[in-house]
């Protein structure tokens, strides 16, 4: 899919799997050359979900394409101590994985 393409597409539910989620709630990914399509994909999306395992939290990462301010869902296995009120005061839905 290139980015001309999704132009015409909407999205009842986005999922992108984090690279790393920084200590502001930013999710960062790797793929630069794929920044474009993600970036389109978010704008046209109407629920967004970002899957994390608790390695990713305040790992580093090279380009935020989901800013905290966005109000995403974040699925993990494990929340760092005191995420959850961080998540909470700034519209960050969490949902726990079973394990």
């Amino acid at each position: 899919i290139t980015v001309n393409t999704l132009h015409d597409m909407t999205f009842r539910k986005a999922f992108f799997g984090a690279a790393a989620i920084s200590n502001d709630g930013d999710v960062m990914f790797y793929d630069i050359e794929d920044i474009d399509l993600r970036k389109n994909i978010l704008s046209r999306s109407n629920e967004i979900f970002v899957l994390a395992d608790h390695s990713k939290f305040f790992a580093p990462g090279l380009q935020t394409v989901i800013k905290a301010s966005t109000h995403y869902t974040l699925i993990t296995d494990e929340l760092p101590e005191n995420y959850l009120n961080f998540a909470q005061s700034t519209g960050i839905k969490i949902l726990m994985a079973n394990k």
